[in-house]
């Protein structure tokens, strides 16, 4: 294993601390023999033994993911604003031992608050076992994270740099974690591997330790010494061969645990214990694989189609282009077709249904469209009478500008054998946050669905895009 200590988730508003008691100023003191594992070495821990925060591990994320290249809500559509205030995350004492604390708060303004706390460029793992013990929160809308990123993920975007998530829990689902990873396999498609843990007694009510073993061969997830999942790491997984950061925080809202709602009660704390990370005696890792963008990330070249077939002939506004795609099994694959409006050609999405995902044209360089600004999104669809919902979406450069209209929302002309022309507003993508100054993804397709909201398989043909 290496590791490296490197220097320098509505109810009523409640504003006020948890009940604590102080803790004296004193230095953190190791570990005590108990924590020795046989076969193995302590080599790095925090046992929050205050009195604050040690800031030479751990780094806060604060906002609402746009200062991160996200969208706003981190990319979950969550509600909390992270801050790195002792309101949201401090170091105090429960039950007689000290720990850390961090609070999902209702503010005065009908949002939330909580915290976001990592070790990136400052711990950094790869291999041995990581142990916690934590005490979890429990209302509706909570989302407590103890999880791992990979160190590359300002060089690869999520999820090819992996993910690890060590625990998670739903606050609606008090008595079950979930244990899961996130990487690109080799097809180019994003996957995950999880399984969820049922105890005997809500996680709230008492202090849990949870266990990742990780090897060049497996990681496997354990409470209180249980084992809860086991993966074996195949060829195509090496986000898996190389380093991580950790990573703590309580999500509010979001898609998996949904909003707060009449029965949630604020404030609600995850409680940390300690954390301590080992590597195995005389084990010596071989060096990690080297990075290939092409190769680990999600959207690379799939079926045949050459994406200006779908373009006006004559409409040249958006330079060399390229199809790329993304979901959790949804993304489609593209293909040519001979059923088209314009020329001789149109372009067919295959998406397998069953899931989310979607597909884009992209454009190799970024363009100002501010003289489309009163312009429209002109485009031909010929889709299956089964489809009743289609997100058509733009994107800028910078991830957080851009712009999501639903199909079902605009009024079609029919152009006869199953083609339907769409005229949408550029000014209506702007409305819902797009910026015109640098785009980079002139058309978009996501998320099919029928009327039950569910996603069916479906091909679907576009042609004759253009801004005018």
């Amino acid at each position: 294993m290496l590791i490296a200590v490197l220097s320098g988730c509505g109810g009523s508003s409640d504003s006020s601390l948890p009940a604590t008691t102080p803790i004296s100023t004193q230095p953190q003191t190791p570990a005590p023999p108990s924590t020795d594992i046989a076969g193995f070495t302590l080599v790095w821990q925090d046992e929050f033994n205050g009195p604050d925060i040690d800031t030479n591990s751990w780094n806060f994320e604060t906002g609402n993911g746009t200062d991160f290249d996200l969208p706003p809500g981190w990319g979950n559509d969550e509600l909390q604003i992270y801050t790195s205030t002792p309101q949201n995350a401090t170091v105090a004492e429960d039950a007689g031992e000290s720990v850390l604390m961090i609070t999902a708060r209702a503010d005065d303004s009908d949002g939330y608050t909580s915290a976001r706390m990592t070790t990136e460029n400052k711990v950094s793992i790869r291999y041995g076992k990581v142990i916690t013990s934590m005490k979890l929160p429990e209302t509706q809308g909570m989302w407590p994270a103890f999880w791992m990123l990979g160190d590359n993920i300002d060089e690869v975007s999520w999820p090819g740099s992996g993910e690890i998530d060590i625990l998670e829990l739903l606050g609606h689902k008090p008595d079950k974690t979930f244990h899961t990873i996130h990487y690109v396999n080799g097809e180019q498609s994003y996957k995950n591997n999880g399984n969820e843990y049922l105890n005997a007694t809500k996680f709230s009510e008492d202090y849990h330790e949870f266990m990742l073993d990780w090897t060049p061969e497996s990681l496997t997830f354990s409470v209180d010494g249980n084992e809860a999942h086991t993966i074996l790491i195949t060829n195509d997984m090496k986000e898996f061969q190389r380093s991580f950061h950790l990573l703590l925080n309580i999500a509010v809202g979001g898609r998996l645990p949904g909003s707060p709602d009449d029965t949630t009660v604020f404030p609600q704390t995850m409680y940390v214990d300690y954390i301590r990370v080992y590597e195995q005696d005389g084990f010596t890792p071989a060096a990690p694989p080297a990075l290939d963008l092409d190769e680990e990330t999600v959207g690379g070249p799939t079926g045949e189609a050459d994406p200006t077939s779908a373009i006006q002939e004559g409409f040249d506004g958006f330079g060399t282009i390229r199809f790329a795609r993304f979901g959790a099994g949804g993304e489609p694959d593209w293909f040519d077709s001979n059923n088209a409006v314009d020329g001789d050609q149109s372009v067919r999405f295959n998406y397998p249904g069953g899931s989310w995902g979607g597909a884009w044209i992209a454009m190799d360089t970024s363009a100002d469209f501010s003289s489309f600004s009163s312009a429209d999104l002109v485009f031909a669809l010929n889709r299956p009478a089964n489809v009743t919902g289609i997100e058509i979406k733009l994107e800028g450069a910078n991830q957080t500008s851009d712009g999501s209209l639903f199909l079902e929302n605009y009024t079609s002309t029919d152009l006869g054998n199953g083609w339907e022309e769409f005229r949408i507003p550029i000014a209506d993508f702007v409305a819902d946050g797009l910026e015109l100054d640098q785009i980079a993804v002139p058309f978009a397709l996501w998320n099919p669905t029928d009327a039950d909201g569910n996603f069916p398989p479906a091909d679907i043909l576009f042609d004759a895009i253009r801004l005018e």
